[in-house]
């Protein structure tokens, strides 16, 4: 059995063997369901040209003495950029549309009534004496017996779609470290390259 992936939005995902069988149904309450924006945008990807955290520049390691024998790297900035601003359309996209769904089941969980939690049944009540006229009474508005079995059906579901929110939201997180590994990558190169220089001739 393939064993789930850890995910900081999604700390306790069910098991799929099923309440009844044994497993546990997922519980999940509204604070749970993140709040998803771009920490980046097109317009604001950080620049190749800032040194990456941790190098040389930085903590002062200027490198091995000896040069590793490595085959050539080959690396095109452009096309990286390119893939890049590509990679965070469509993950801006996809934070849209599920801010948006979060919305519709937040709604929809607060309304209380999608499964027929209130439903009601319309009964009529004859209420004709003897010697009147037929077709006297009313209708009675009665609680369905159906809404104990809908709330019971809706705690349930609430919970799957809260859990199918935090799943997406652990997918769009993974995608944008994704990203910013991406941005690294470039960074990184874009570092060894400023500075993959011949040394200073010695003194004479």
């Amino acid at each position: 059995m393939v064993e789930p992936i850890s995910s900081r939005y999604f700390p306790h995902p069910a098991d799929g063997s099923g309440g009844e069988d044994g497993g546990s149904d997922p519980s999940f309450t509204d604070g749970q369901v993140p709040t998803v924006t771009m920490g980046w945008n097109g317009a604001g990807i950080p620049s190749y040209n800032l040194d990456p955290t941790g190098s040389g520049a930085e903590t002062g390691h200027q490198g091995e003495d000896t040069p590793l024998n490595q085959t050539a790297l080959v690396a095109n900035p452009l096309s990286m950029r390119s893939v890049e601003r590509d990679m965070l359309a469509a993950t801006e996209r996809g934070v849209n549309v599920y801010t948006d769904l979060k919305a519709k089941v937040a709604t929809a969980i607060a309304g209380g009534a999608i499964y027929g939690q209130i439903d009601t049944d319309e009964t009529w009540v004859d209420t004709t004496t003897v010697g009147a006229p037929p077709g006297q009474g009313y209708w009675r508005t009665d609680d369905s017996p159906l809404q104990e079995t809908a709330r019971e059906f809706a705690d349930k579901m609430d919970d799957f779609q809260r859990g199918a929110l935090i799943g997406v939201a652990n997918a769009l997180d993974t995608a944008g470290a994704f990203i910013a590994a991406v941005n690294i990558a470039g960074t990184t190169y874009s570092y060894v390259d400023r500075n993959a220089k011949f040394p200073e001739p010695p003194a004479a």
